[in-house]
């Protein structure tokens, strides 16, 4: 049986019956062996408590995997984990959701051997709920074990404050944003309709050539209401006089030649 100790003495009889002799009575033989109890697998894991409640939301679960074995050769097991994305496991130093931990154990018939492993769940991100497995496996798969667990995790309320005010935040920027863009189109817009109307009235301003166009403004109107009169009149004459000059030295340096008297020209 499983629990039978080492060095335990077996009898075991064999009987053999068949045929006839000579008289014509059944031949029968009895064979009988002792045997010896001298090797023995067993390698136990202690029983893990489940959590009660949930767990903080920055807060580890630990796990603790206690072997003992009894065998009388040496045991080695391969610890490895399934835990949901953006959790993480970590055992003595070994990440075993990425990659397996090997435990070695020796001959436990003399003195028991234990082993124990002390192990984490970290969540980075991902799902607050969810399922943790564990395998601990023999390397001549005559010995295995597994262990599953669900763990949940509180959402604190700075958490969610926090995460309220990102996604307000966001959504302010996202706004403002539009707003700038909106205003740079609008404010480009505008430029380029002043460009266009500051560009036609150079256009507009820019001299055709020809002949001054106060040459044939004629002499200016006396004007009333200067307190007196003779004097702006004949200051305005002179000015008249003075841009006729300037025309007639113009209309000299176009080659032009004009009529005395007359409005025609060459």
């Amino acid at each position: 049986s499983p629990d039978c100790s080492l060095n335990t003495i077996i009898s075991a009889t064999i009987e053999l019956e068949g045929g006839m002799d000579e008289l014509g009575r059944p031949i029968s033989k009895t064979v009988s062996a002792a045997l010896i109890v001298a090797e023995r697998r067993n390698v136990e894991l202690q029983d893990i408590e489940p959590i009660q409640g949930n767990l903080l939301e920055k807060s580890p679960r630990i796990i603790w995997i206690n072997l003992s074995s009894t065998s009388t050769q040496g045991e080695i097991f391969d610890v490895g984990a399934d835990v949901p994305e953006g959790w993480g496991m970590i055992c003595d130093g070994y990440t075993i959701h990425l990659d397996d931990a090997k435990i070695e154990m020796d001959a436990g018939h003399l003195t028991v051997q234990k082993y124990d492993m002390r192990c984490e769940v970290l969540r980075e991100n991902g799902d607050y709920s969810g399922k943790i497995t564990v395998y601990i496996n023999g390397s001549d798969s005559r010995i295995s074990y597994q262990y599953t667990e669900e763990l949940t995790w509180k959402k604190s309320l700075e958490n969610e404050e926090l995460s309220g005010t990102i996604i307000a935040s966001g959504a302010g920027g996202l706004i403002l944003l539009i707003l700038l863009i909106l205003a740079f189109i609008r404010r480009k817009d505008s430029d380029d309709d002043e460009g266009y109307i500051e560009d036609k009235y150079d256009e507009d301003e820019i001299p055709i050539a020809g002949p001054p166009a106060t040459a044939f403004a004629g002499p200016p109107a006396t004007t009333i209401s200067s307190p007196s009169p003779v004097e702006e009149y004949q200051k305005q004459l002179d000015e008249y006089n003075r841009k006729m000059a300037e025309y007639q030295a113009w209309q000299d340096t176009q080659g032009s030649q004009a009529t005395n008297d007359s409005t025609h020209h060459e």
